[in-house]
C-alpha cells in the first residue's frame, strides 16, 4: 500500500472515496426500489390468487426482488 499523503508532499489524494460512496448510494436506491416493486407485486399476487393469476405475479415478485438485489450489488 502506498504512503499516505502529507502536507507538502507531491502525492495527492484520489477521488476513490467519492466513487465508493456514490456506488453505495446508487446500489442502495436500486435495492430499495426493487424491494418496493417486489412487495407491490407480491401483494397483487396475493390479492388475485383466487383467480389463478396470483402464482404468476408472486413468481414475478420473486424474480424482481432477486434482480434488484443483484443489480444493487453490481452497482456497489
Amino acid at each position: 500500500m502506498p504512503e499516505a499523503a502529507r502536507v507538502g508532499d507531491t502525492i495527492g489524494h484520489s477521488s476513490a472515496m467519492t466513487g465508493l460512496v456514490a456506488g453505495a448510494v446508487i446500489g442502495s436506491l436500486i435495492s430499495a426500489a426493487g424491494g418496493m416493486l417486489s412487495g407491490a407485486l407480491f401483494i397483487a399476487g396475493l390479492a388475485t390468487s383466487c383467480l389463478g393469476v396470483g402464482v404468476l405475479l408472486i413468481g414475478a415478485a420473486i424474480a424482481v426482488g432477486m434482480a434488484a438485489g443483484y443489480l444493487g450489488d453490481m452497482a456497489r
